[in-house]
Parts: C-alpha cells; structure tokens; sequence
C-alpha cells in the first residue's frame, strides 16, 4: 500500500516537473519575442526617420530646382526681350542701309555691348549674317565677305554647326561672285566636310550645287554635272525641293558646254517643271533657256 502511494506520489511529482519545463520554455519564447518585436520597431521607427528627413531633404531640392528654373525663365524672358528690339533695329538699319553705314555699325555696337554669353555671339553671329546677304545683294561682295568671316567664327566658337554651315555656304557663293574660284572650293569643300560629318544632307546638298556652279565657271563641266547630280539625289531624299530647278539649270548649262543638246534642253524642261519660286533662280533658268535656243 505504502508503495503504491510512493509510485503515485512519484508520478504527480514528474508531470509537475514537466509542467514546470514547458511553462519556463513558453515564458523564455515569448520573451524573446518580445525583444524581436522591439528591435524590429526600433528599426521601422529609425526608417521612418529617414524617410521623413529624406522627404525634408527632397522638398528643399524641390524648391531649389523651382527657384532656379524661376530665374531661368527670367533671364529667357530677358534675353527674348533683347533679341525682339535687336531684330527691329536690324530690320529698321537694314532699311536706311542705302543712306550709310552709320546704322549698322550702332545695331553691331548694341550686340557687342550686351554681356557675354553664348547668346551674344549667336545673335551677332546671324545679325553679321543677314548683313552680308544684303550688302551682297547690293553689288557690296567684299564687304560681305569680311561679314561673312565674322559670322563663320562666331559660329564655329560656340559652336552653333547649322548657323556655322550657313554662313559659310554664303561666304563661298561670294566668292564665286568676285571670281575667287580657288578659295571658293576650300570653302565649300570644308562645308560639305563638316556636313557629311553631322549627318546633315540638307546642308551637304547645298553645298554640293554650290561646288558644281564652282566647277562650271572653272569650266570643269563634266566633274560639274557629277556632283550636280549627287546634290539632286539629295535633295530628293530629302524632300528638300527648294533648290532643285536651279540644279537642274546648272546641270543644262553643263551640259551644252559639253555639246549633250538633248541633255540640256530635258534639265531645262525639268527646271522650269518645279515653278521656281526665287528671282535669281528664274534668271538662271532663263539664261540657260537663251543658249539653248539662240
């Protein structure tokens, strides 16, 4: 009997101490717990706080960015400000040019007074430019000429390429003008050069039927229609029609040089087909037209 109470006192005794086991597991699992969750706050809570000064830090640039883009936009406004009166006083001096030169060389004065910047140089880059064309139109070459250089190294400075070509396809058609044939080709050979270069046909077109008038008034007729036609075939592929009928003219020009009769008057038919808009390309059309069939 007092054995039995003994084993069963014995057994109770084990499964306390069991109880007690999981118990103190279960007390040390929820403690520990208990410490990731307060760590992973802890962590939440200072990733918040970045976020916030994050936040804090990006409005600040925010802000940055729109007072200078305020600033920008002011002096944009200024400067468009500029150029509108400086595009009225190129229009008004290029009126009274036939009373002297007074007023071009105060427009000139203007430009050059205002602060450097690509702007300027740009501005009075295009104004030397337009200037040459005028006084080329006027039978002034050579004053057009010094313009013209002016223009192509302002350009070239800063490099503005589309206004650097422009000028400098103008300065070689001058000199084809005053009869400088050889500078002519150094000139609109550097053109197409550069142009190629760009990838840019429209400027390399031109400066091809500029060579080709070159090579006809050096009499090389045949190189003339070879790259007259190359300037054709780009002018083509690039919808760029302006200039077409006087490359076909120069190429019937060319061509009756050379005694090709048929090939003269078939270009000259084309020429006229494109209904030339501009005086001097009707002129050549013409002057062509009265080889032909005088």
């Amino acid at each position: 009997m007092i054995f039995v109470i003994l084993v069963t006192i014995n057994l109770k005794y084990k499964r306390f101490m069991k109880l007690i086991k999981i118990f103190a597991i279960a007390t040390m699992a929820i403690s520990l717990t208990s410490c990731v969750s307060k760590k992973q706050y802890e962590a939440l809570n200072l990733n918040y706080k970045q976020c916030i000064e994050s936040a804090g830090e990006r409005q600040r640039q925010i802000q940055d960015l729109q007072s200078a883009n305020a600033g920008l936009t002011s002096e944009n406004n200024l400067l468009r400000d500029q150029n509108g009166a400086l595009k009225s006083s190129l229009d008004a001096c290029l009126a009274n040019a036939g009373k002297g030169s007074a007023n071009i060389d105060k427009l000139i004065g203007e430009i050059e007074n205002l602060e450097q910047s690509y702007e300027k140089d740009r501005l009075l880059g295009r104004t030397l430019n337009a200037i040459g064309v005028y006084k080329s139109s006027y039978g002034a070459e050579r004053e057009a000429i010094e313009l013209y250089t002016k223009a192509v190294r302002l350009a070239e400075k800063i490099n503005d390429f589309p206004s650097y070509l422009t000028f400098k396809s103008n300065l070689a058609e001058t000199y084809i003008i005053v009869g400088d044939f050889h500078l002519c080709k150094d000139t609109i050979n550097s053109v197409i050069s550069k142009s190629r270069e760009l990838g840019d046909k429209n400027n390399e077109s031109y400066g091809l039927l500029i060579l080709g008038n070159c090579l006809i008034q050096t009499e090389k007729y045949l190189d003339a229609m070879t790259v007259l036609e190359l300037s054709i075939q780009l002018m083509k592929n690039t919808n760029s029609l302006l200039m077409l009928p006087y490359a076909f003219a120069l190429i019937g020009e060319a061509s009756l040089k050379t005694n090709l009769i048929e090939k003269a008057k078939n270009n000259l038919i084309l020429a006229k087909s494109f209904e030339p808009k501009t005086d001097y390309i009707v002129e050549k059309i013409e002057e062509v037209s009265n080889l032909i069939y005088t």
